[in-house]
C-alpha cells in the first residue's frame, strides 16, 4: 500500500538534509508536482527560500532528523527512487537517533577480542536468520527481540554484549529496547557486519570462514563492497 503524497513528500524531505535546494530530488507524485510549482512561482525557477521558511524551522528539521533513518528504510513506500546513502550520512544520523547507545568501533572490538584479561564480550547477531546463515561474526548468537537476547545471558554477573547487524540501525533499535528493559552493559558495532567486512576482517559460515556478506537490499548493499556481496541484491518490495 502506497502512502499518501503529503506523507511521501515529508518522508522524501526526512531521506535528503539538502532536498529543498534541489528540484529534482522533488517527489515524482502530486504534493511533490504542487511543491515544485509553488517554489518556482514564488521564487523563480533557481529559488527555494519559501520551501526554507518552512521546511527550515527548528520544530520541523527536529522531525525530520527522527524520520530521517526511518525514512531511509521506507524508500519502497514512498514515490522516489532508491538513493545511495553514504556512512558519511548514515552513522552521525544513527548516533543522533539512538544517542542513548554506546557506540564500538570496529578495531575497539578487535582489539577486544583478543584482549585475554578482559572478559569477553556476548556477540549477538540482530539481522534475519536468512542473513545470519550467509556470514556472521565468529562466535556471535542471532537474536532479534530483546527477550531473545536475554535468553542468551548467564544469570550472574550479566556479561557485556556487542549488538550488530548490516548497518548499525536494527542493532541499536534493539540496544535502545535492551537499556530501557535494565539490560545496560550493551554496546552497538558502529558500521557492524558491512563495515567489518569492508575493512578486511573475518566473518564465518558455521565453523568455515567465508568473504561473503548478506548485502540486506539493492540499496543498502551498496554500502557492501562489490566482492564481499553474496549475491546481486534486488530492491526491497
Amino acid at each position: 500500500m502506497g502512502l499518501p503524497d503529503q506523507v511521501r513528500g515529508t518522508l522524501s524531505l526526512a531521506l535528503f538534509p539538502g532536498y529543498p535546494g534541489k528540484a529534482d530530488w522533488l517527489p515524482n507524485c502530486e504534493f511533490g508536482q504542487w511543491l515544485r510549482h509553488r517554489r518556482v512561482s514564488r521564487e523563480g525557477a533557481g529559488g527555494c527560500h519559501s520551501t526554507n521558511l518552512w521546511f527550515g524551522s527548528p520544530a520541523v528539521k527536529s522531525m525530520i532528523a527522527r524520520l530521517r533513518i526511518g525514512g531511509w528504510f521506507l524508500l519502497g513506500m514512498t514515490c522516489l527512487p532508491a538513493r545511495a546513502v553514504t556512512w558519511g550520512e548514515l552513522l552521525p544520523t544513527l548516533r543522533q537517533r539512538f544517542a542513548k547507545v554506546r557506540q564500538l568501533s570496529t578495531a575497539e572490538l578487535s582489539s577486544w577480542l583478543e584482549q585475554t584479561n578482559r572478559p569477553a564480550p556476548i556477540l549477538v547477531d540482530a539481522r534475519a536468520a536468512a542473513e545470519f546463515a550467509v556470514s556472521h561474526l565468529s562466535g556471535a548468537q542471532r537474536a532479534e527481540t530483546v527477550d531473545q537476547v536475554k535468553a542468551l545471558l548467564p544469570r550472574t554477573p550479566p556479561p557485556p554484549i556487542v549488538l550488530y547487524c548490516s548497518v548499525g540501525y536494527r542493532s541499536s533499535d534493539l540496544a535502545t529496547k535492551l537499556l530501557r528493559a535494565g539490560v545496560t552493559n550493551v554496546y552497538n558495532l558502529e558500521g557492524s557486519i558491512f563495515t567489518w567486512v569492508n575493512e578486511g576482517r573475518p566473518v564465518v559460515r558455521g565453523t568455515q570462514r567465508v568473504r561473503e556478506v548478506h548485502p540486506y537490499d539493492e540499496q543498502w548493499g551498496q554500502l557492501l563492497a562489490p566482492e564481499y556481496r553474496a549475491f546481486k541484491p534486488r530492491a526491497s518490495q
